[in-house]
């Protein structure tokens, strides 16, 4: 692998962040969602809403 690129295999995210991703793939383990909605990003009437399901936070 180049150097580069073992440097940058984090993608990003702290050697704690990483772990919770992994451990947030583990097909065995229980998971909840919450879902956040965006709207406007960037815009002065942004708004951030939190819906309950993924049906919720699509509609």
């Amino acid at each position: 692998m180049p150097k580069e690129a073992e440097e940058n295999s984090q993608f990003g995210f702290t050697n704690e962040g990483l772990a919770a991703l992994k451990r947030a793939s583990d097909s065995t383990a229980t998971h909840s969602y919450r879902w956040f909605v965006l709207e406007n990003l960037g815009l002065p009437n942004e708004m951030l809403e939190y819906a309950s399901s993924l049906e919720d936070a699509i509609y």
